[in-house]
């Protein structure tokens, strides 16, 4: 996977990361009700981006954004979309 699709692994190193860190103090996570559409539209990314580095006062901003499955702590399966920010500085 590393080798010869590292989009794949990236996101896989991602997922496990988040799902080992979601109760810890690294992590932050943003829930939204399920009905809720995703703009994925270029505009919306732009402007996302651009909330991002205002927030964060970093010109480097990187968002990885896939759908996947996860196990709630209740043991249930649930659908998601799964939003990585990925950005330099200190805050």
């Amino acid at each position: 996977m590393f080798l010869n699709h590292p989009d794949r692994f990236r996101r896989a190193e991602e997922v496990r990361y988040t799902d080992e860190r979601r109760r810890a103090r690294s992590w932050a996570c943003f829930i939204v009700a399920a009905d809720q559409p995703l703009n994925k539209d270029p505009a919306a990314l732009d402007a996302f981006r651009t909330a991002l580095r205002e927030c964060f006062a970093s010109p480097n901003i990187h968002i990885d954004i896939f759908d996947r499955r996860c196990h709630t702590f209740d043991g249930e399966d649930c659908e998601l979309i799964q939003i990585a920010v990925y950005r330099e500085g200190l805050r």
